[in-house]
Parts: C-alpha cells; sequence; structure tokens
C-alpha cells in the first residue's frame, strides 16, 4: 500500500501548464431547487424521489436542508454543487409535483461568488483511510491517514457525497495491490486516484463528460500517481470491446459510483472490463435499489457491502457493494435432462 501521509500535493501553480485547471473550470456555480413538502408521509415518497434520481435520471444531490416557514410549512432547498442540466431539473421538478410536492422555484449563484461560498464551505472528508480535501485546505498531520487531493471541478466526485466515501472504504478494504483499475464514470478520478495511492498497478479514468480528462488527470498529478493513472476515453462500451490479447483478460477491479438506471446501463461493460474473477464496486444506488444492480451484473459473489442511512433523509439509506464477477451459466446446460447420459 501506498501511503502519502501528511505531505502536501502540489498546488496548481506548480503543474505543468497543460494541466493546469482555469479559473472557469476550477468549480462550478452552485444550483437549488426549493419545494414545499406537505406532510411526512409525503416526505417519505419525496425522499425516495430525490435520492433515487427520478429513476435514475438525474444525480443525486450534494444536500438537502430542511427549513421552516412563516406559515408552519416545511420546504427543503435541494442544493447540487456541480449542477444538473436544466431538463434534468426539470425532469425531477415534474416528477416531485406528480407526488405531492410543489415546486417554489430554482436558483443559482454566480459563478464568482459561487466560487468563493464553495471554498468556504469545503472541508476534509473522511473516508476508511483516506482524508479528502480540496487543494486549498491543509494536510491532516497524520502519518496513517492517505492524503487524497481533489478538486472536481465541473465534475461530480468531490468526496462529499456519502456514496463516493462508501465506495473508497470498501477500496481500501478489497486486496488491490498491483491489480489493474478501471474507475467507469470516473467524474473527477476520486475512485481511480485513490485506488492508485493504495498500489493499483494501473488506473484508466473512463467519463462520458469529455472535460473529465483534463480534472482527472490534474487530480492524478497533485496526487503524485500520474504515471499510473490515464485517461481512457467516454466510452466504457469501446473499452470493454478491446480486450482482445491474452494479457487483456487479467481480472480487474472496476469501480462505478452512478445512479441505478445507469448502473443497469453499463453493467455489461463492468462486466467485460472485470472479467472472470474480477472484482466490481459499485455505488450510488439506494438499498431498495440493490437487487435491480446484481440482477444486471450477472453472476457474482458478493464480497462487501455498506449500507448506510442517507446522513441528510434517514428514511432511505445508500448502498455500496463489492462484487467478484462468477461465469455466466451455460443456458444450453440447464436445458438437458440430467437423466440423458453425457
Amino acid at each position: 500500500m501506498t501511503e502519502t501521509g501528511a505531505a502536501a500535493a502540489p498546488w496548481p501553480s506548480e503543474m505543468p501548464p497543460e494541466r493546469r485547471p482555469s479559473a472557469a473550470e476550477a468549480l462550478p456555480s452552485a444550483v437549488q431547487l426549493t419545494i414545499a413538502v406537505p406532510d411526512d408521509e409525503t416526505a417519505e415518497v419525496l425522499a425516495a424521489v430525490v435520492w433515487g434520481g427520478a429513476a435514475g435520471a438525474v444525480p443525486p444531490p450534494d444536500g438537502v436542508e430542511e427549513r421552516d416557514t412563516a406559515d408552519e410549512g416545511v420546504r427543503w432547498v435541494i442544493s447540487w454543487v456541480d449542477p444538473p442540466a436544466p431538463e434534468l431539473l426539470e425532469t425531477l421538478g415534474a416528477e416531485l409535483c406528480r407526488n405531492g410536492a410543489d415546486v417554489v422555484g430554482t436558483s443559482s449563484v454566480a459563478h464568482d461568488q459561487g466560487l468563493d461560498a464553495w471554498r468556504d464551505y469545503a472541508s476534509v472528508w473522511r473516508a476508511g483511510p483516506f482524508a479528502v480535501r480540496p487543494p486549498w485546505l491543509e494536510a491532516i498531520p497524520d502519518a496513517g491517514t492517505i492524503d487524497l487531493v481533489i478538486d472536481p471541478g465541473a465534475t461530480f466526485g468531490s468526496g462529499s457525497h456519502q456514496s463516493t466515501r462508501m465506495a473508497l472504504e470498501l477500496l481500501a478494504d478489497l486486496p488491490i495491490d498491483k491489480m489493474p483499475v478501471v474507475d467507469v464514470g470516473s467524474g473527477s478520478g476520486i475512485l481511480g486516484i485513490g485506488a492508485a495511492l493504495l498500489g493499483a498497478a494501473r488506473v484508466d479514468l473512463v467519463e462520458l463528460d469529455p472535460r473529465g480528462e483534463d480534472v482527472g488527470l490534474t487530480n492524478a498529478f497533485r496526487n503524485r500517481v500520474a504515471d499510473r493513472v490515464r485517461w481512457a476515453g467516454t466510452d466504457a462500451t469501446a473499452l470493454a470491446g478491446v480486450r482482445t490479447g491474452p494479457a487483456q483478460h487479467e481480472p480487474r477491479v472496476v469501480a462505478a459510483n452512478m445512479l441505478i438506471g445507469e448502473l443497469e446501463a453499463v453493467a455489461p461493460s463492468l462486466r467485460a472490463l472485470a472479467g472472470t474473477g474480477g472484482l466490481v464496486i459499485a455505488a450510488g444506488v439506494l438499498e431498495s435499489q440493490v437487487p435491480r444492480l446484481m440482477q444486471a451484473l450477472g453472476a457474482h459473489r458478493r464480497v462487501d457491502c455498506r449500507i448506510e442511512p442517507s446522513e441528510t433523509d434517514p428514511s432511505v439509506s445508500w448502498a455500496a457493494l463489492a462484487l467478484e464477477l462468477q461465469p455466466a451459466p451455460d443456458p444450453e446446460a440447464d436445458d438437458v435432462d440430467p437423466r440423458t447420459p453425457r
């Protein structure tokens, strides 16, 4: 295992010019969706819609704040540091209205103001042996801590979301030293870079958003693992399709922190990338969605699992799983009469 201890990672000014994040990329403006919640029973349904991302269509928020109003009502302020597309917010708003909420409105913070506000509220997040921090905060002076420096830019993965931290905890408990790792839906590269700090032999970053290349490789440089982290493109299916030679079929560790709909869609690629005997770390799903995830991934053995109540809404729980993939059953074998001599 490779540990960085309390050593501070390079600041952007110390990076190669081609890898320095621009001021415009450094941090996105925040977006807030405010809804009126009529009663506790409806609140339970709305929480499932919010954290389930309207059936997997919308990224989970970075936080939900409950506020009392002057007329003794309740409002939720749902916030994203990395704003979803406007059409996705409309989809979520429509689904919330269909389930009993009233949408009060959406608001955003000007980019320069949002940048300063985000920095003011940033903090160090603990996840297993990791201390995840943005580059403008000091490292924790603890030799037993793995210092993981992440600036998400305009991508997902600051370490603030519970599902990210659960995935990091699973990574830290797995024997990934000298293993090849693929981070699918890498965002900021946080899971892949965490794996590199744990001793992974090499790490491929795959992210649908092309901004993930610059952000992920810049963060790899910050953490001094750029020699083992590479950008592998925006298409997990295409990457899975190039596993042709014998060396390409070695088992891998594949990490994916996504909504359930995205995980279901990319499940065949996750299987192909991990290979038989490989490990898949899947996070970003609610406990109630775990059966869908396990069905999508096919034959496997459960290695580890984390289930934790949501820190912002304890009525729902997040789940993260580590699964060892096993050979898919032969459908023709099931059709053979066991009494027939073979």
